[in-house]
């Protein structure tokens, strides 16, 4: 009897496991498609942001507002898109944002780095493709700017969708270098 009450209960979990496994891996298999069916994420050296080792898809900055950092610094400077619309740090966020920080201009080329999908956004990391100079205490840098576009969904709905289906959203800000 408690032998097959084990076993009943060891295929009742196997029968729900690859439900809950599944539902778990959505951003995964998500963050997948964006980087390899929609975008090929381009790739830069281990010990030097501003060297590409493989250019992926290039892209251009379709609306103002994107804020970049340099590509040498840790983290990046980060825009929120919500409902199509920009929103701009505010408070602790721009009181904090470094002085080095700029904005991508309209047009200019970007290549995509890194796409991650969160619970209710999907992050994509651009670095420019134009390498500038960076006035750093009395000396010129050369440095690339990088920076990462955060865009918002309502609840639940990035569960649900396809990485086809969320290309438009993406399209109003980051387009195709072709499509201009």
């Amino acid at each position: 009897m408690r032998r097959s009450l084990s076993l009943l209960l060891v295929l009742s979990i196997a029968a729900v496991v690859p439900g809950a496994a599944q539902s778990r891996n959505w951003k995964e298999a998500l963050e997948r498609d964006l980087e390899t069916v929609v975008y090929k994420t381009t790739s830069l050296a281990r010990f030097d942001p501003n060297r590409i080792t493989h250019e992926g898809t290039a892209l251009v900055v379709k609306r103002s507002g994107i804020l970049a950092s340099p590509a040498r610094y840790m983290g990046a400077a980060t825009t929120k898109v919500r409902d199509g619309q920009i929103i701009q740090p505010g408070g602790a966020s721009a009181f904090f944002s470094q002085s080095e920080t700029k904005q991508f201009q309209t047009y200019e080329p970007v290549y995509l780095v890194d796409v991650s999908v969160k619970d209710d956004a999907v992050v994509l990391e651009v670095i420019g493709q134009a390498i500038e100079p960076l006035y750093d205490k009395g000396r010129t840098i050369q440095t690339r700017y990088k920076g990462e576009i955060e865009f918002e969904f309502p609840a639940g709905q990035l569960a649900r969708a396809s990485a086809a289906e969320l290309k438009p959203t993406f399209d109003a800000v980051l387009s195709s270098a072709e499509t201009r």
